[in-house]
């Protein structure tokens, strides 16, 4: 009983870290075609710098702007104030706070 309670709950909460994931990127998406710029939005789930390198090399990528999870003042005191990026050669990248 206690194993199916614990995976609904993962469920529950992966459904909704993707429908606050997929309306955060939507906006940015509206926000940077509004000024020009093209953009394609994707959420995916996985080790980051797998995924990106795959990205950038699939789609030929100049560059990348990922998005982190706000984080509380104790999250960063204990784990340092930056989580560090994927190194992605040809591609810059910046990490933004959602």
């Amino acid at each position: 009983m206690g194993e199916k309670v614990s995976d609904s709950v993962r469920h529950t909460l992966a459904r909704e870290y993707r429908a606050r994931a997929e309306s955060l990127v939507d906006g940015i998406a509206k926000q940077a075609q509004s000024e020009g710029v093209s953009a394609q939005p994707l959420i995916e789930e996985g080790d980051p710098s797998e995924i990106c390198s795959r990205l950038v090399r699939q789609h030929d990528i100049a560059l990348a702007i990922l998005v982190a999870e706000r984080r509380s003042w104790l999250t960063r005191l204990l784990s340092g104030s930056a989580a560090p990026g994927p190194g992605l050669p040809g591609c810059e990248v910046r990490i933004m706070e959602e």
